[in-house]
């Protein structure tokens, strides 16, 4: 499809198809991160115990770069479409570069270990996507900042945000145990998630 609306000149459909896929792949990916970064630790102390607790941090960190990555979800598609995939082949190892060096530095060197090597992953996506990415994105199918900002993060990060904070709330005023409190989080996370998805459906 991506292919065939590069070669009949239909640009901004591809434009267009770019960002709501962003949003979409957002709106996906976060759904299902959201309530295991809000309760990062508490899961993996009511399974494993508090000697595993460092786990919950380890994962919060890689869940942590889902919205840039996969905001940006539809980059491969429209480089492979425009025979553009030496920048892409670039960037890959510059990224796997500096995050193997980042990595090094923090196990090693600073000592941080499996938080350490999560961290340097997290740090180099961000990183990567704010310098190289996002720019070369926006270079090959014309967007400007402004597209990106509006039609993709901005709608792709609301009912994230919102279900953050309902379940930061709930968390905080429920007295209840654990796995009780893990539920009822959960389930508000998730009404408050999709009923946000639901409003910016229908206002568009």
């Amino acid at each position: 499809v991506i292919i065939a609306m590069f070669a009949t000149g239909q640009h901004e459909r591809l434009k267009q198809v770019f960002l709501r896929m962003g949003c979409l792949s957002m709106w996906a990916a976060l759904f299902f991160s959201a309530p295991l970064m809000m309760l990062n630790t508490e899961l993996f102390r009511l399974y494993a115990g508090e000697k595993y607790e460092v786990a919950g941090w380890v994962m919060l960190l890689l869940l942590a770069y889902f919205p840039t990555a996969y905001a940006n979800v539809m980059l491969w598609p429209v480089a492979s479409a425009k025979g553009q995939l030496r920048p892409m082949a670039y960037g890959t190892v510059m990224e796997n570069s500096i995050n193997l060096g980042l990595t090094v530095y923090l196990v090693w060197g600073c000592g941080m270990g499996a938080v350490g090597a999560a961290l340097a992953s997290c740090l180099c996506v961000y990183a990567m996507h704010v310098v190289y990415w996002w720019p070369l994105a926006m270079r090959m199918i014309n967007l400007t900042l402004k597209d990106v900002l509006v039609q993709t993060v901005l709608p792709g990060m609301a009912p994230f945000v919102a279900a953050i904070c309902a379940m930061g709330i709930i968390d905080a005023i429920t007295e209840a145990l654990l796995w009780q409190k893990l539920l009822i989080v959960v389930a508000v996370g998730t009404v408050v998630y999709a009923s946000v998805i639901a409003m910016l459906l229908n206002e568009g």
